[in-house]
């Protein structure tokens, strides 16, 4: 089987991050993360495998993250906002949740006015908030350019846009161009240049077509859409990638590896105080990788 060299798992990481908190119950975060975890699984057989023996981790810690945002100065998040999310979400589309669109009942603007200081998107009216860089802990309240605008300058657009040829466009559907012309919506697959119905066995030609959600890939081989052969293992286990399969850890791990080893064994990612995993800086949830150390992050800072 010979297939165009990626990860699969590479595409990913990192999707939306939402929050709350406010009186004393916890019962908006609580029904918000089974809300998220339950539509993200329901809606993606890629994050189904992720989660599959683990479902309870994705709960954890959209209900921590939830509970630290709402704790911002400035924030629109709380509970009673968590818990109208919550029904949202539920009656999301799959494809406007796994785009990234916020529902209606989310949309809760914080205080700040765009160009102040945020720390998370709940602080700003714009109810976005931009890093520099990926190692900033601290953004900018920004407005971002809606479809049709320019995105030269970010490189990124309002929800459920993307960015093509330096504009807002919106996603491709069924029957649309897509590749250098732009991505399709979740649910359909980029194939041989048009957005269809993933399905296995279709037609492909380059390594972004097939559906990244039916865990699928092209095998360079065949030009057919296939499985990918994807699967995930808990701590002290091997993993990695090989030139026929890719073995990830579980949420709560990382896969430790020697130098540009292609394998290694999945280690506990690190909580408070601890050392910051990798190069890219990980963490546990909800800690945040500060100086080198794993630490919850103060939102208060960012003024």
């Amino acid at each position: 089987m010979q297939r165009f060299g990626y990860s699969l798992f590479a595409f990913c990481l990192g999707v939306l991050s939402t929050a709350a908190s406010g009186c004393g119950s916890n019962q908006g975060c609580e029904e918000f993360a089974t809300a998220y975890c339950t539509k993200q699984v329901g809606c993606s057989n890629f994050w189904s495998t992720v989660y599959a023996s683990n479902f309870e981790a994705c709960r954890s810690a959209r209900s921590q993250r939830c509970q630290l945002d709402s704790k911002s100065p400035d924030t629109g998040w709380n509970q009673n906002v968590a818990l109208a999310c919550s029904r949202g979400i539920a009656a999301q589309s799959c494809d406007d949740f796994l785009s990234g669109i916020l529902a209606g009942e989310c949309r809760n603007p914080g205080k700040r006015a765009v160009g102040a200081p945020c720390g998370d998107r709940w602080q700003c009216d714009s109810l976005q908030c931009v890093a520099s860089t990926s190692a900033s802990t601290c953004g900018t309240c920004t407005a971002l350019p809606k479809q049709g605008e320019s995105c030269a300058t970010l490189k990124i657009c309002d929800s459920g846009l993307q960015c093509v040829g330096d504009v807002c466009q919106p996603l491709r559907v069924a029957g649309e161009t897509c590749g250098a012309a732009g991505s399709c919506i979740p649910s359909l697959a980029c194939m041989v240049g048009t957005c269809q119905t993933p399905q296995q066995g279709a037609a492909c030609n380059s390594q972004g077509d097939c559906s990244f959600h039916q865990i699928q890939y092209c095998d360079g081989s065949t030009l057919t859409c296939e499985k990918y052969p994807l699967s995930v293992v808990g701590v002290n286990e091997a993993c990695g990638i090989s030139f026929d399969s890719e073995t990830i850890c579980t949420p709560d791990a990382y896969c430790r590896t020697s130098s540009s080893a292609a394998f290694g064994v999945c280690n506990k990612l690190p909580t408070e105080g601890q050392p910051c995993a990798t190069s890219d800086n990980l963490c546990a949830t909800p800690y945040t990788c500060i100086g080198g150390v794993c630490k919850i992050f103060d939102r208060s800072t960012c003024k």
